[in-house]
């Protein structure tokens, strides 16, 4: 986990993120993810394994109601995550 919480680059209202480093040059990004009763279950610095809770959905942030905002940035560029589905 290279980051968990809110995003500093959201002027206010912040939306909470959870950004995952795969690699040097793959990070994935998660956000609008609860902060309340539910929030974030992983900490900057942690190991995570496929499969595991890092977040729950939420709606932190400027969104009109849940959902989860996923990103993926390849060499410092975001890119289209279907890529990345299979």
């Amino acid at each position: 986990v290279l980051f968990a919480g809110p995003n500093p680059y959201d002027p206010y209202p912040k939306a909470w993120i959870v950004i995952i480093a795969h690699s040097a040059s793959l990070l994935s990004w998660y956000a609008h993810v609860d902060n309340g009763a539910h929030g974030i279950t992983v900490s900057a610095g942690e190991a995570v394994k496929a499969g595991q809770v890092i977040a729950y959905v939420g709606m932190t942030g400027r969104t009109t109601g849940p959902h989860l905002h996923w990103a993926i940035e390849y060499n410092s560029q975001f890119v289209n995550p279907r890529l990345f589905v299979p």
